[in-house]
């Protein structure tokens, strides 16, 4: 595929106003009461007494804000991939006065199983992996769901306990979902976030990179630079500074051949008209692809952030193949792509002219072989822009056959092949 990247810094405007929101701790209302959930104990006011295994609370954090990934678009700048807002619910710890396990364990079960009605994908925990967070990292928050839309996120906002926040991330997006899946390719979470005692500058949520096509093939220049975000606590894990110290800076923009409406189009033919095929279109004068459309495909945003076993097993059994690439990936006789060559051919060297008229069987024996037409039916008498309009393969073979390897051949390389 010829593709043509500009890679350009961007100023994503859907970027930048996230930030805000990321340097922000969600405050939701208190519905304990509303609940039925116990009250939290105080937070402790001198970290020499609180201070779980002895360790006061004062802390120095810094940490990465991963950038947002460049866009994806079509030759007029139409978004194929790019980025949008996304939520997880989390968990966020206050420095309790009462800090053995059996309680920290127990006022996170409590807003747990509160989440159980609102939210769908929540991430198990285990009560060790509570605890641990609680000592090492409990000035962060701890992500117990997958994520959610800004839609849901608005929905559930009001409804969640003290203790659970929103946390805004950037996600990546496909707002065509199936189209030229199988060019632009999908991204996907480089690793889980760190655990145990907080590493200097690590990521505030999972960062991505490109797994297949052009998110792939692209990857260095669609990854931004990442931000620095710095908090600062007293002893008695109060915050008393959250600044902004780098902001990331997104990715460059990969910018395709394609054009758009025409995929757009060349897709919805194809799911009209067939269970499997491809649809190409070249300009002949430059070469670049102008269409790349494969049927089935499938939905990038299934695979964002990351696609289950199940859901994948059924994509890879899947008899018609949704994840080949046939438009690309397949090797194919040149079949009637190669009949414009033998139609010059013939024009070239006086074969025909313009209106020479061949008659055109339903069948064609050469030597013990019998070759027919699409049709199955005879074309009848044709000149050779009739022939090429119904691909008649009849005509084809005879004329190919009186122009003769010299001339056919000679003009095939002068094309370029």
């Amino acid at each position: 595929m010829v593709i043509s990247s500009s890679f350009c810094r961007i100023s994503l405007v859907s970027c930048l106003a996230v930030l805000p929101l990321v340097a922000q701790v969600t405050r939701t209302p208190d519905l304990a009461k509303v609940a039925g959930l116990p009250n939290e104990p105080p937070a402790v006011k001198n970290a020499a007494d609180g201070a779980i295994m002895n360790r006061k609370d004062a802390r120095t954090i810094t940490l990465k804000i991963p950038a947002p990934r460049g866009q994806i678009v079509g030759r007029d700048g139409d978004a194929i991939a790019q980025n949008r807002v996304a939520y997880q619910v989390a968990l966020q710890f206050r420095q309790f006065e009462n800090a053995d396990r059996d309680f920290v364990v127990n006022w996170a079960r409590t807003r747990l199983d509160s989440l159980q009605a609102l939210v769908k994908n929540l991430v198990p925990k285990t009560d060790e992996e509570i605890f641990d967070h609680y000592k090492n990292r409990r000035w962060l928050p701890l992500l117990v769901s997958g994520q959610i839309d800004e839609k849901e996120a608005h929905a559930i906002e009001s409804k969640l306990s003290s203790g659970l926040i929103l946390q805004p991330i950037y996600s990546r997006y496909y707002p065509h979902g199936e189209i030229a899946a199988h060019i632009v390719g999908y991204s996907g979470s480089v690793g889980k976030l760190p655990t145990g005692p907080i590493n200097f500058n690590e990521p505030m949520w999972e960062e991505s990179e490109g797994r297949a096509g052009l998110e792939k093939l692209f990857n260095d220049q669609l990854t931004g630079d990442p931000g620095m975000k710095r908090l600062l606590f007293d002893e008695s894990g109060n915050k008393l500074l959250e600044e902004q110290v780098k902001r990331p800076r997104p990715g460059g923009t990969v910018v395709t051949t394609l054009n758009l409406p025409w995929q757009l189009l060349a897709e919805k033919t194809l799911r009209a008209g067939c269970k499997r095929g491809a649809f190409v279109v070249l300009d002949v004068v430059t070469g670049e692809v102008l269409v790349m459309a494969s049927r089935p495909s499938f939905d990038l945003n299934s695979f964002i952030p990351g696609i289950n076993e199940k859901d994948f097993k059924a994509l890879e059994a899947d008899p018609g193949q949704p994840l080949f690439g046939r438009a690309f990936q397949s090797a194919y006789p040149p079949a009637s792509s190669f009949k414009p060559v033998v139609a010059l051919a013939a024009l070239n060297n006086g074969t025909v002219t313009e209106n020479s008229e061949i008659y055109c069987p339903a069948a064609l024996a050469v030597g013990n072989t019998v070759m027919k037409n699409w049709s199955k039916v005879p074309e009848g008498s044709i000149n050779v822009k009739r022939a090429l309009a119904r691909s008649c393969n009849t005509w084809f073979y005879q004329v190919g056959i009186d122009v003769g390897p010299t001339a056919f051949l000679n003009i095939a390389r002068s094309l370029g092949f």
